[in-house]
C-alpha cells in the first residue's frame, strides 16, 4: 500500500488537505491534488486515465480511503483488516476512529 500521493509525493494524513480520497477507478489521491484536478463534472484519473464522475461537493465529495488513512495514522503499520475499505468500517486498534 502506498502511503504517499502519486502526484505531490506527500504522505497522506487522516484529515485535511493530505487526506487520501478514493476515486471510482480505485486509485487514491490526496484532497489537495484532487482539488487541483477537478474542474467540472468529470475528471480523468492521472494514473489510469479513467473518466470519473465528480460527486456533489467536488473533490471533498469523494470518499476518504479509510484503510489508507488508518495505515498512515498507525505509522505505516498494517493493523486494519483488509476488508475494512470495502465494508466502510475500520476494525483497527489505532487512534483513527471512523
Amino acid at each position: 500500500m502506498n502511503t504517499e500521493c502519486t502526484i505531490c509525493l506527500q504522505t497522506y494524513t487522516a484529515e485535511g488537505v493530505r487526506a487520501p480520497k478514493l476515486l471510482p477507478c480505485s486509485h487514491t489521491l490526496c484532497l489537495g491534488c484532487l482539488k487541483e484536478l477537478v474542474k467540472g463534472p468529470k475528471m480523468d484519473c492521472p494514473e489510469c486515465r479513467t473518466r470519473n464522475t465528480v460527486p456533489k461537493g467536488g473533490a471533498k465529495g469523494f470518499p476518504t480511503n479509510r484503510y489508507c488513512a488508518c495505515v498512515c495514522m498507525c505509522g505505516g503499520v498494517r493493523v486494519c483488516d483488509v476488508r475494512a475499505q470495502f465494508e466502510r468500517a475500520c476494525v483497527c486498534v489505532c487512534a483513527y476512529a471512523v
